[in-house]
């Protein structure tokens, strides 16, 4: 089961506040400005919104077959969304900001002030899905987004951990969390078309139907 990423960002936090406590008062440097790391941790643990995760749509018509929320390619975070013909890869953030944020807070509270941008990162993410929600603008493609038909696929795999493929000139490397990838295997052997599968077809996950 995947831990909520809300609970780890205010886990974070309180973690961020203890070593204060704990490290930086006897050492006598200033509680407070670890105490703020930790603090900015738990409210964004607070303020953002549970990840969607893997959405998969009952309705058969409908244009969206299937959502992932979250696959990191080369140190850019995607929103998948599977369609009729095509796969859409919604920029959500890079994580070029990640580790700016860590290394910033990394200076102010040493490692575990560093943790910051990991919570950063996944507020960010959210605030663009929430914002792709609001603007319907989930089925379509815009700068730093993603396009990819189903036709030009070849060699797709599926391993525990990412959704592979080679697509035109690209190889593409989608790296999802643990326990996604038996979610989606049911789903992806409907929407991705046999021929493209290496070996011509879906590999079955253990656990999957």
């Amino acid at each position: 089961m995947r831990l909520c990423m809300r609970a780890l960002m205010i886990l974070i936090g309180l973690v961020i506040i203890a070593v204060g406590w704990v490290v930086w008062q006897p050492l006598g440097l200033p509680l407070w400005q670890i105490g703020s790391i930790g603090l900015f941790n738990i409210l964004l643990g607070v303020i953002t919104p549970k990840a969607p995760g893997v959405t998969v749509q009952s309705n058969a018509l409908g244009p969206v077959k299937l959502s992932v929320d979250k696959v990191v390619v080369r140190g850019t975070v995607y929103q998948l969304v599977f369609l009729d013909a095509r796969l859409v890869m919604k920029k959500l953030t890079s994580r070029t900001i990640t580790y700016g944020a860590w290394i910033a807070f990394a200076v102010l509270g040493g490692v575990v002030g560093g943790f910051t941008g990991f919570s950063l990162e996944e507020f960010l993410a959210q605030w663009k899905r929430s914002r792709i929600r609001r603007q319907n603008t989930l089925t379509t493609s815009s700068s730093g987004d993603l396009e990819i038909r189903y036709e030009i696929m070849r060699q797709v795999w599926l391993t525990g951990t990412s959704l592979n493929m080679v697509a035109g000139s690209r190889t593409l490397i989608m790296s999802f969390p643990w326990g996604y990838a038996r979610e989606i295997a049911p789903r992806l052997r409907e929407v991705i078309p046999a021929k493209c599968w290496v070996g011509g077809t879906v590999p079955r996950l253990s656990g999957s139907s």
